[in-house]
């Protein structure tokens, strides 16, 4: 159907564009010719030879279009004439069908009579029709023939093999597969392309014939295993909660252990401290004040690792207390500590705080949190400045930003470093003091506040640490 349809199409294409191109043709033909018999034209006017002329004029004899044709010299005195006769032409022409023609003959470039011509172009359109039509059939023909060609090949050698492949597939069990099921399989006769499906249809029956049989095995050893499978969870589920509640005694243990022992180091270390600073007060020799003056610092640095353990510990059992308080009473002391240990160390300690800003949230441990963060800053800078700055972040959240001319924190490492007894520097020559618990604080104690910390290295070095926190922390959103 498709073949006829584009052979039709073809045909009314070529009867669009073949006949005007027919008529054209014979057109420029029949100038031709009149173009090369001109000369003769002329040579027999100028002479007077009306014999030559009414032999060439018989030359448009073999072109059916032509129906008569005169030679009229200069006067339109006709000179030559011929006439196709009426049993010639095919079919009587109406004077709208015929048209006349004329070509000037010339002499040595002189106008030496006309040439004049009655031309029916129906015969050669006829004859164009005639050729178009007769390729029209021909095509018909031959796609007739292949498409019968095609339908033959398609039936034996394409649609018969693959009815009988999808017959044999239906008639299959894929839950109980044979060799013996998959033997009819290869009786099928096919060729080229169909010959390759076949046969991997073939191997893929077999592997799954192999792995139906690789299934059942694996099922027999599963139901075997899964006899006793519920026993062993339920022993092991036994055997992990008993070691989950010897983790939990353990830890609550090790938490008493800490909690019982740094208080009980405490007292004896503000006897320590206590006593130092009377003997420092006193009138004692250069090399014992010394001594008691290295007694009450080390006194001093012993009692700050025994708090920051108490503070790390009370953070993981108890909750942040809430309660409403101002920022300003919190920088207070915070600041006045900072600017002695900047003071101390000769560097610049540079504050800006809001003293109208009201938080709802625990001043103890945003306290706790601040002398950290400056400790750290001081701590790890040698020359410049340390800054405390706070901004608001909104309606609901509130930043402080402490800034520091120091070495810079490793970005990368913040993760290691805010984790329990892990420092900035390792070893025994190390420069600061301390057991690597500051950041770890800082860290819990935003996570329960449920704040944000941020770590970045400005581009003029040393490092900026920016605290994040809700104004208004609720005690049912903290975290473990």
């Amino acid at each position: 159907m498709a073949s006829a349809l584009l052979q039709l199409a073809l045909g009314l294409y070529r009867y669009s564009t073949d006949i005007p191109q027919a008529e054209r043709n014979a057109r420029l033909e029949i100038d031709r010719i009149v173009r090369s018999i001109q000369p003769a034209l002329s040579e027999s006017l100028y002479q007077y030879n009306e014999n030559l002329a009414q032999q060439i004029l018989k030359t448009f004899q073999s072109y059916p279009s032509v129906l008569d044709v005169k030679l009229v010299d200069d006067e339109s005195q006709p000179f030559g004439s011929w006439s196709r006769l009426r049993s010639d032409i095919r079919s009587m022409p109406s004077l709208d069908e015929v048209e006349q023609i004329s070509w000037p003959i010339t002499y040595e470039e002189q106008t030496v009579g006309h040439l004049l011509m009655d031309v029916q172009w129906h015969s050669a359109k006829l004859a164009a029709q005639q050729a178009v039509w007769d390729i029209i059939g021909f095509s018909i023909l031959m796609g007739m023939m292949a498409m019968g060609i095609l339908y033959w090949i398609a039936q034996v050698m394409v649609a018969n093999p693959i009815a009988k492949m999808s017959q044999f597939l239906s008639q299959l069990n894929p839950r109980q597969l044979s060799e013996q099921d998959i033997q009819p399989l290869s009786e099928i006769a096919s060729q080229a392309e169909l010959q390759v499906l076949k046969q991997s249809l073939h191997e893929i029956l077999k592997q799954l014939h192999h792995h139906l049989a690789d299934k059942q095995k694996t099922m027999e050893l599963l139901q075997g295993f899964n006899e006793n499978l519920e026993y062993e969870v339920t022993k092991r589920t036994s055997e992990l909660e008993i070691a989950k509640n010897k983790a939990e005694t353990a830890n609550q243990s090790k938490t008493d252990f800490l909690n019982t022992m740094t208080h009980e180091l405490r007292t004896p270390l503000n006897s320590i401290i206590g006593f130092s600073s009377i003997l420092a007060g006193q009138e004692l020799p250069e090399r014992l004040l010394k001594l008691s003056k290295n007694i009450h610092t080390s006194g001093q640095q012993l009692l700050e690792l025994v708090n920051d353990i108490i503070d790390y510990i009370s953070l993981e059992s108890n909750p942040l207390q809430v309660q409403v308080f101002s920022v300003f009473d919190v920088l207070q002391s915070v600041n006045q500590e900072a600017q002695a240990a900047a003071d101390a160390k000769g560097l610049q300690f540079i504050t800006s705080d809001n003293s109208e800003t009201i938080m709802k949230g625990d001043p103890k441990r945003l306290s706790m949190v601040l002398r950290h963060l400056l400790s750290n800053a001081v701590k790890f800078t040698q020359s410049g400045s340390v800054q405390l700055s706070i901004d608001l972040a909104g309606q609901s959240d509130i930043v402080f930003v402490v800034r520091d001319s120091g070495v810079g924190i490793d970005v990368n490492n913040i993760e290691f470093l805010t984790n329990a007894f892990n420092q900035h520097e390792q070893g025994l020559d190390r420069t600061s003091e301390g057991v690597g618990l500051g950041l770890a604080i800082v860290h819990r104690v935003c996570q329960k506040w449920q704040g944000q910390l941020a770590f970045t290295t400005p581009e003029g070095g040393g490092t900026e640490v920016r605290l994040t926190l809700p104004l208004e922390m609720s005690q049912s959103k903290e975290l473990p």
